[in-house]
């Protein structure tokens, strides 16, 4: 009986000894889980509680320590002795808070501000603006009008040439239009007929 009291009483000091977390020093800066009852003694401490961890009671004695927990963190009580400490816990976390001292802080804040830059990234609003081009029309500019070569013969006749494709033709030239003279009727003159014979029958 006394050999397992002695058992027993040793295991229970060894839990005890698991559970309880002490930090003792000055401008230390530390970060993983903790459970059981966390104290810190010195001054000017940065420690972060990480995830998963699962606190009893933090106790502080000293002054400007800044204490970060983590969003997957749970703690029933915090004890405060000293000044100007600052503690920044999730919003939802419902604590106990005993202080003794001035210009401590306990910061709440939201579960978005309090994740890391990718996951918040991801869980932020997204805008995704799409924007469609469509093809502008231009109307074919107006080409010039550039006249065929031509040739003209010996009989006065214009002869046009075909152009390259794609190219524009001048439309051939009107013809002149045509001129007349009126040339005046000869005079009556006497009659000649000196040169007349006359014929009888026969």
């Amino acid at each position: 009986m006394k050999l397992a009291a002695k058992v027993m009483i040793g295991a229970l000091a060894m839990l005890a000894g698991c559970n309880s977390n002490s930090m003792m020093g000055s401008h230390t800066t530390t970060s993983r889980p903790y459970f059981g009852k966390l104290r810190i003694n010195g001054n000017l401490n940065n420690v972060t509680v990480e995830n998963s961890s699962r606190l009893y009671r933090l106790s502080i004695f000293g002054d400007a320590n800044f204490i970060n927990f983590q969003d997957d963190v749970t703690c029933n009580k915090i004890e405060i002795w000293g000044e100007n400490n600052r503690i920044s816990v999730p919003e939802s976390l419902i604590i106990r808070v005993n202080e003794v001292g001035k210009g401590n802080l306990i910061e709440r804040r939201s579960a978005i501000a309090a994740e890391p830059e990718t996951r918040r990234l991801r869980a932020a609003r997204v805008t995704t603006t799409y924007t469609t081009t469509y093809p502008r029309y231009s109307p074919p500019a107006e080409a010039g009008i550039t006249p065929a070569p031509e040739s003209t013969s010996d009989s006065g006749m214009t002869t046009y040439y075909s152009t390259p494709e794609g190219a524009t033709t001048a439309p051939p030239a009107a013809s002149p239009a045509p001129s007349y003279r009126v040339e005046p009727a000869p005079a009556p003159g006497p009659s000649d007929d000196s040169d007349m014979i006359e014929m009888e029958p026969m």
